[in-house]
């Protein structure tokens, strides 16, 4: 194993498209991290395949944060034991460029249980213009990511073995 960094902070977002929370640890289980985008809203006119309602239509979204009653009961099952029985066994960039391109279809070791295998590149939208602060959008990060990266950033990862990770975790590349 290799350490090739740490997880610097944990974000989770409970309503798609809305302002999102940082929280110290959480469970990540093979549907992702717990509680995450568990909630969104559907617009009527909305196409069937994409029925929901976004801050790309909406920029405001990201002002509204929103939040469980019972934050501690969101972030680990009640039955964690039972959850790591069923287990299977098979961040911004640098200024340099995308470090993670270079991880796809390659397995990371997240804290002590936690293994991601990055799949694939993810095809960026308006949504990362949003400034969560403000709702101004800044266009231009959007072009340069389509100019230089083809409009890629960030990946999708597929869980191999549920775990919970915290800010802090070491991140172990595995093969």
């Amino acid at each position: 194993m290799n350490q090739i960094g740490n997880l610097e902070s944990i974000w989770r977002y409970p309503v798609k498209s809305m302002r999102g929370e940082q929280i110290d640890d959480v469970f990540v289980a093979y549907t992702g991290v717990m509680g995450d985008r568990v909630y969104a809203l559907s617009a009527a006119d909305a196409p069937p395949e994409f029925p929901w309602h976004t801050n790309r239509e909406q920029e405001e979204f990201v002002l509204y944060q929103p939040r469980y009653r019972n934050h501690r009961n969101t972030l680990k099952p009640a039955a964690m034991e039972a959850a790591f029985a069923e287990a299977l066994n098979p961040p911004y960039p640098q200024a340099s460029g995308f470090c993670e391109n270079e991880l796809v279809n390659r397995r990371l070791l997240i804290g002590d249980r936690l293994e991601i295998m990055l799949r694939e590149l993810d095809p960026r939208c308006k949504s990362i213009t949003i400034d969560p602060d403000t709702a101004e959008t800044q266009p231009r990060i959007l072009k340069h990511i389509a100019r230089k990266h083809n409009g890629f950033a960030g990946v999708y990862a597929v869980v191999l073995t549920e775990g919970t990770v915290s800010a802090g975790d070491e991140i172990q590349l595995l093969d």
